[in-house]
């Protein structure tokens, strides 16, 4: 049988028997290519396919936290909207005529929960950043997270609300005088803690007051359409703070947390939640007032604006250690909140 040789110095058939062997050579090569081609394309899809969707995945992680910070604002405008619809003018005239489950909510706030958790980050063995951290943590009040449990579950909406913007407001004054109260008792350090008024004040209006404004307009104007939206969005909005907490745990803090940072944390920040539902709840009660009122002032004490917490501990303080404590704890207080609301509230839920 005679061989096909190719000449590579003149490219041409060295072989006697005439011109056809180098079709034959270049029609197997072809094919031969052919088959390698597609085997490495197929392998090439399945081998990289998955590298590319974790950079995607580790380029969305790593998201400016400017939009994270947009999409955060927009969801809890868009529950304050739903929440405002379920409440009329007469609710807030209510709160302010009745002022003393207002006035019980912001003492317990202002006084018990700073002097709790000073106490509980004295005795409990932590770094001294972590201890801060907390504290920082503990004085941020509830936002409308907490305003949506007291809708979810039927408690006293309005004085949530008036709660939410009167404390925001307070923290203009008490987050910075706390603040460095901690860093000098636990750390023996100062820092010049100022929050942005202007911005703050903006925050509050176009989240908190806007919405629920127009939320109250609608319910005024068109009662029969706000009456059946609500069902409709108790469901949406517990899907869009879902949303919320995923992008808090994601891109809230700077600091990168370790299973081990989670475990040392959590016991800590699991008594500070407990604590504050219970004693909100039984303070009230013990002062004579009803377990509406009560279980609003329990989920107040215990739910905390951890994005305000992150904007303290990282651009003000440029210390991402501290926001630690608001990372873990956002990663329960709301469903702790949700299991006392059905404790406390579930007859009042299922009774209309």
């Amino acid at each position: 049988m005679r061989r096909c040789q190719w000449d590579t110095d003149n490219g041409r058939d060295t072989d006697n028997g005439g011109g056809e062997g180098i079709y034959v050579f270049y029609l197997r090569n072809l094919l031969s290519s052919a088959k390698i081609c597609v085997k490495l394309h197929e392998t090439s899809f399945l081998y990289n396919i998955f590298p590319y969707i974790c950079a995607k995945l580790r380029h969305a992680y790593q998201m400016d936290t400017n939009y994270i910070d947009i999409l955060i604002s927009a969801v809890l405008a868009f529950v304050m909207l739903g929440i405002g619809m379920s409440l009329t003018w007469g609710d807030f005239r209510q709160v302010l005529a009745f002022q003393k489950p207002l006035w019980v909510g912001l003492l317990l706030q202002i006084l018990i929960v700073p002097v709790l958790s000073f106490g509980i980050a004295y005795y409990w063995q932590l770094p001294t950043n972590w201890k801060v951290g907390f504290v920082i943590l503990a004085i941020c009040p509830g936002g409308t997270t907490a305003s949506f449990i007291s809708y979810l579950f039927k408690g006293n909406v309005a004085l949530a609300i008036a709660l939410t913007t009167i404390n925001s407001f307070l923290t203009l004054f008490t987050i910075p005088l706390i603040s460095n109260f901690a860093l000098r008792f636990f750390a023996q350090q100062d820092a010049l803690i100022q929050l942005p008024f202007w911005e703050t004040f903006l925050h509050i209006c176009l989240i908190t007051i806007v919405p629920a404004t127009i939320g109250v307009l609608i319910r005024q104007v068109w009662a029969d359409f706000a009456q059946q939206a609500q069902h409709k969005l108790k469901f949406v909005t517990v899907f869009m703070l879902g949303i919320i907490f995923i992008a808090k745990i994601f891109g809230g803090g700077k600091a990168s947390i370790s299973a081990q940072d989670i475990l040392q944390l959590l016991p800590i920040t699991f008594i500070l939640n407990v604590l504050g539902l219970s004693l909100g709840y039984l303070g009230a009660k013990m002062v004579g007032l009803t377990r509406k009122d009560s279980f609003t002032i329990g989920t107040e004490m215990a739910i905390h604006n951890t994005t305000l917490a992150f904007l303290v501990t990282d651009t003000l303080l440029h210390t991402p250690d501290l926001s630690k404590p608001a990372l873990v704890y956002s990663l329960f207080s709301f469903w702790t909140a949700v299991l006392f609301g059905w404790g406390i509230m579930r007859k009042s839920v299922f009774s209309q």
